[in-house]
């Protein structure tokens, strides 16, 4: 015989299921779950009593609420500024698409692992946590490592020695490697970050030297990694 939520009897774990959802408190906080899975700016009370009662109406139904929060404008309001961090297999399964690459080897597995999200294999019935507390000083590295293997040689990013014009402005190199990697989104201040490094890469050589079409490429591996890998590249 148990006591839950006032509640006596001898309850199976259905029946609690039961309490549970016929709690008044599980609505609102089911649907703020959902809401911040989706959107990075706080549920405002409004709305989350409006998806409360929907979730309510639709008999608990997942599905309609999530199709509500798809729509509201909170989800479209900071488009050209993205500040939700992608977990592991989104940051992974992005840059593999745009790399035009597939699963070929099971070192995303390991490389995963390493970001802190082990495929079907949660930390605890709870999930993984999300957001924010995916990045810790291991977990980049491990992203580092992970757009390191799509650059290397034999790699679907891999760059082949003297590929690169070694006369291209800094903007044009920028381009090119955005080019080279799907065209991934950057803020105004990351692409004034890359165009200035592009143009320090040659500021110790003469424009006759041999070393330049070197330098070239080192630039061009190094803007793709980058763009790959940066900060921006953390977020959708």
């Amino acid at each position: 015989v148990k006591r839950i939520f006032g509640k006596r009897g001898r309850f199976d774990w259905r029946d609690v299921l039961e309490l549970v959802v016929a709690h008044k408190n599980h609505p609102p906080f089911l649907v703020g779950k959902l809401w911040d899975f989706y959107v990075t700016s706080p549920i405002d009370r409004r709305t989350r009593s409006r998806l409360a009662k929907l979730y309510r109406r639709s008999r608990h139904r997942i599905k309609p609420v999530v199709a509500e929060i798809l729509k509201h404008p909170a989800l479209f309001s900071d488009l050209d500024r993205p500040d939700m961090v992608k977990s592991p297999v989104v940051f992974v399964a992005g840059n593999l698409r745009m790399a035009g690459a597939g699963v070929q080897t099971d070192d995303w597995a390991w490389l995963l692992g390493g970001m802190g999200q082990q495929l079907f294999e949660p930390p605890s019935v709870a999930g993984w946590e999300w957001g924010p507390p995916w990045m810790s000083t291991n977990t980049i590295k491990a992203r580092f490592s992970a757009v390191a293997y799509l650059t290397r040689k034999g790699a679907q990013l891999h760059l082949p020695d003297g590929s690169t014009p070694p006369d291209l402005s800094p903007a044009d190199a920028v381009a090119r490697a955005r080019a080279a990697v799907g065209e991934p989104w950057t803020s105004a201040e990351t692409n004034g970050s890359l165009e200035r490094m592009a143009a320090s890469y040659f500021s110790d050589l003469r424009p006759s030297d041999r070393r330049r079409q070197q330098r070239a490429d080192m630039l061009q591996r190094a803007l793709r990694h980058l763009l790959l890998s940066g900060p921006d590249a953390q977020l959708h």
